[in-house]
């Protein structure tokens, strides 16, 4: 028996083929380059044996942070492997890894703009973090629309720092 993660991998009684979860997997070369080398070579594996060493990763959650199949954390190393055949696996299976720029729609309306923003500054005044883009993007149009005077503007854009 081999373990790997949170799974067992039993070898079969004929050739390398190996089962995890009930799924038989053909032990190709190319596939156990996969499962038990530090630096896979290229040359060796196909995308077939990528494909379900793929399969196994998602089948033992052995991508996820602490192995949770629930998480949705992956569990992130500066290896090789890591970053040339897990983290692209990864990203096909389940999207970007870390951080995404956001994009944030504000209405045009000014009293909605005006509500969005007090509702901001009460937060910021909560101990919120992370919202100085988003109150400088309202300032900006309620500038942009007349609704905030010049130096209210700058009043604003001096609390949000």
């Amino acid at each position: 028996m081999i373990r790997v993660e949170n799974s067992t991998l039993a070898t079969a009684l004929y050739g390398d083929n190996i089962t995890v979860k009930g799924t038989e997997y053909t032990g190709t070369p190319g596939f156990w380059e996969l499962l038990v080398m530090k630096e896979p070579d290229r040359n060796i594996y196909t995308d077939n044996d990528r494909a379900e060493y793929a399969e196994i990763l998602k089948q033992t959650s052995a991508m996820k942070h602490g192995n949770n199949p629930v998480s949705n954390k992956s569990k992130p190393s500066k290896g090789y492997k890591y970053k040339v055949i897990i983290k692209p696996i990864w990203e096909d299976l389940y999207g970007t890894i870390g951080r995404e720029l956001k994009t944030v729609d504000i209405p045009s309306a000014p009293d909605a703009l005006a509500d969005r923003l007090e509702l901001l500054l009460a937060s910021k005044a909560a101990g919120n973090t992370g919202l100085r883009n988003e109150l400088v993007s309202i300032c900006d149009e309620l500038l942009r629309q007349n609704v905030m005077t010049k130096p209210l503007y700058k009043n604003y854009l001096t609390y949000t720092h």
